[in-house]
């Protein structure tokens, strides 16, 4: 029965390690999301920024400073794609330690169940032998 409880708590020590694994994926997402959406909310800005370059009696200044606006728009979505990237392979990693620790859980478990029915046999055995023979 000891073996097969010590079994139990290390695939509970497991069980909250992949729960940790599972909080730290789901930050992941997050920020994927949020990066997802801040560069369409880029590309807007910048089609609006290009319209704006279209427009009729447009001074020197503004362009300069729309031009500016829309090369700090493209280093901006330069670094979240570069962050985005980083984060997926990130993800991937994750997502592999994840079922490595389900898998290793289920194992666990399941060895605990197997460990707990051999020492019930062993023990039903041993009171089977101590019971005295009938004639």
């Amino acid at each position: 029965m000891n073996r097969a409880r010590t079994l139990k708590l290390i695939a509970l020590k497991h069980t909250i390690e992949l729960q940790a694994y599972r909080r730290e994926a789901g930050r992941l997402n997050d920020e994927l999301t949020r990066l997802k959406n801040r560069r369409t909310q880029i590309n807007d800005l910048e089609v609006g920024y290009r319209e704006h370059l279209a427009l009729p009696d447009l001074r020197v200044p503004e362009y300069r400073d729309v031009m500016q606006i829309i090369g700090r728009l493209r280093e901006r979505r330069d670094i979240d794609d570069a962050r985005r990237d980083i984060l997926s392979v990130e993800q991937v990693r994750l997502s592999e330690i994840l079922a490595k620790k389900q898998r290793q859980i289920e194992r666990l478990e399941q060895e605990a169940i197997e460990v707990l029915r051999t020492e019930r046999y062993a023990l039903e055995e041993r009171l089977e032998s101590l019971n005295p023979a009938r004639r």
